[in-house]
């Protein structure tokens, strides 16, 4: 009895290389927003730890000595720049509602956080 041998054809070839190119190239388009997603992961979450820093140094202050305006803006090793700044607002009840909105750019994109908090002064 005689077995018949079937090989790959060029053609099948061919097609599978082209299939596999097409992949790659799509897994090579895909990381440039990849790497953009995380950095803007990566600014969210710094103006996240800033604004919280910030509300928690605000919470172990006298209360009447606070005003609106922009905070100390922070320049980062990348060269990002976060610009933190504070609202004041009655609570009721002689508490405040602190506000810490932090500001930055990217790619000529304005982007904004912010952390609040409910202070009640405490007696000195």
């Amino acid at each position: 009895m005689r077995r018949e041998l079937r090989g790959v054809s060029l053609i099948e070839i061919m097609v599978g290389m082209t299939v596999l190119g097409l992949a790659m190239t799509l897994m090579v388009a895909l990381v440039p927003s990849t790497a953009a997603s995380l950095n803007m992961a990566e600014a969210r979450s710094r103006a996240g730890a800033l604004a919280q820093a910030e509300l928690e140094a605000l919470s172990l202050k006298d209360l009447s000595t606070l005003s609106d305006g922009p905070l100390t803006s922070v320049t980062l090793d990348d060269g990002l720049e976060l610009h933190p700044s504070l609202k004041l607002t009655p609570a009721g009840q002689g508490a405040i509602r602190v506000r810490i909105t932090v500001e930055w750019t990217v790619r000529g994109v304005k982007r904004s956080q912010f952390r609040e908090k409910i202070l009640f002064p405490f007696p000195r």
